[in-house]
Parts: C-alpha cells; structure tokens; sequence
C-alpha cells in the first residue's frame, strides 16, 4: 500500500486565514499606513461591549484633590521641560506613583486626565485578573497595543483576551513600527497641539495602574520595557507637538526602573487621615449616627478604599 503523502502547510498563511484582521493590522503597520491599522484593529478587537472596570465604582470627590492636582502638575512640568530642552539625555520622561493597597493609586489615576485638563485620558490596568500571557511573553509590543486599544474605547479585560486570541501573529509586530503607529494615531486625536513653550498643558494623559503584575524572571525584567516603552511614547508624542503625560502606578517604588536606567519622576499622596472618613462618609452616608460613623471608622482605620466598603 502507498504511504500516504503528508503536506506541511505554511504556519504563516494558516495563521492568516485563521485570523484576517489581525492579520491585515500587522501588514498596515509595517506599510506605515496608520488609518488602515486602526480599522483593522477595531474590526480585529470587536463589538466594542461595555466595560465597567474600565470606569470602576468611585465616589464623587477626591481625598485632597487640590493636593494631588498640584502633585501632577509639578511632574507635567519637570517632565515636560526636561524633555523639550533635550539637555539631558537620562532625565524621566514618565511619573511612578505608590502607595499602599486601597490607598487612592487607582481612583488617582483615573482623576488625573481631568485634574491636567487633558483632550484624552487613557486608563490602562493589569489588574482585574487578566490574562497576562501575552503580556509576559511580548511586554513592548503588548503594552503599544494596549494603549492603542484602549484609544479606540476596548475595555481593559476585553483587550487582554483579543491579544491571547491573536497572539501567533501579533507577536510579529515590529516595536518601533508599532511605536510610531501608536504615537500617529494619539496626535492625530486631539484636535490642538500644544505650544512649543506651555508647560502647562496636558493633550494625552496614560495612566497605567499595577505595573508590579507583571512577573519578572531571570531574563526578562518586563516592568522595565513597558515603563521604557511608555516613555517612548512620550517622547514620540512631543517630538509631534503633543504634549503627553505618563503616570504609572505600583504598591511598591521598586517596580519604577527603566531600560536604560532613566530616572522616573517620584509622584506621592498622603495617605487617608481622620478627615479621609468625612469625605467619604457626607456622599455614602450623608445621615449617618455617630455611632455608624464610629463603627466605619474603627472597621476601616486609615484604608480609604475600606471607609468606602465599610460605608
């Protein structure tokens, strides 16, 4: 009897029938054709379904907001001024921000586009139980995807499961293609930019809450390339004119590092004091008892995100 003859097929064509749009998103970026990636992309990504983690519950104010306003202020400043005068080859081009768990990183950062009065904000998270393995594996490409994702309104946890799905081809993407895609697309989004001397001003706001989710191992420091990755962006950006501030948010300060070893601008906030349960408690609670009051308090201490589960 005849051996049946088996014929290996191409992975690369399979990969691209298996999945057009992903497919044609890859060859627009490596054509430099930024309109066509990003429709690829939105047909790639899907019906865009709503995604409430993306806007998580909050209460209406802000615990010192005036501080914290001011904080990020400071930082679009430093940064801003170091970058357009070139001087200095190492100086940060994004913010880190920590603080303890159910301290305000989140709801910080979800303010913060408003408080800089930016055209666009862009929250990204790890956080959410996602799955991460595409971002383990290509931490560059993955985090330049994530924000374009999230600029044409895919949800955070809908974004991580159409990477793992797409990611034979995705991960053939070439970075700096990538890049300047991203950084194209974000100026092409905003309807002014920013002039040559204003310190002030904020068009983009990304704000990346969790970066210690991401593992690191003996090879790979990934926290590193997706902090050095977002800086490029950055960088990109006001390169364009636009005047773009990053903030990355980690419990601890040791998750700030870049690939170069650039410095990342140090953001704080006070943790909550007794006040903290005056705030929280006048929108949640406005006709509590003081003994209602008390109980919160003594459940929650200073944990601001447990005054507003205890409420």
């Amino acid at each position: 009897m005849k051996a049946r003859q088996t014929v290996q097929g191409d992975p690369k064509k399979d990969s691209d029938a298996e999945h057009p749009a992903a497919a044609t998103f890859v060859s627009a970026v490596a054509r430099k054709d930024v309109a066509g990636a990003v429709a690829a992309l939105t047909v790639m990504a899907g019906v865009c379904e709503a995604d409430p983690d993306c806007v998580p519950f909050q209460v209406g104010a802000t615990w010192e907001e005036s501080v914290w306003q001011k904080n990020l202020q400071a930082a679009r400043k430093k940064l801003t001024g170091l970058c357009r005068s070139g001087a200095d080859s190492r100086a940060p081009r994004i913010a880190g921000f920590h603080n303890a768990t159910g301290m305000g990183k989140t709801h910080g950062l979800l303010v913060a586009g408003k408080l800089l009065g930016a055209e666009r904000s862009l929250y990204l998270t790890y956080n959410l139980d996602q799955d991460l393995s595409f971002d383990h594996a290509n931490p560059r490409v993955a985090v330049l995807l994530r924000v374009l994702l999230r600029s044409i309104g895919i949800g955070n946890t809908r974004m991580s499961s159409r990477l793992s799905h797409h990611a034979d081809i995705l991960k053939t993407l070439d970075v700096e293609d990538l890049l300047e895609c991203v950084a194209v697309h974000l100026a092409g989004t905003v309807a002014s930019k920013t002039a040559s001397d204003a310190l002030d001003t904020t068009d983009i706001f990304i704000g990346l809450d969790e970066i210690r989710k991401l593992l690191d191992d003996a090879s790979t420091n990934r926290r590193v390339l997706v902090a050095s990755t977002l800086g490029q962006i950055a960088h990109r950006l006001h390169e364009k004119g636009v005047s773009c501030t990053v903030v990355v948010s980690a419990l601890t300060q040791s998750s700030f590092r870049t690939l170069s070893e650039r410095e990342i601008y140090l953001l704080h906030q006070s943790p909550g004091d007794r006040k903290a349960i005056d705030v929280i408690m006048n929108q949640l609670l406005p006709d509590a008892t003081p003994w209602q009051r008390a109980i919160v308090e003594a459940c929650a201490g200073t944990w601001l995100f447990g005054k507003i589960q205890a409420s």
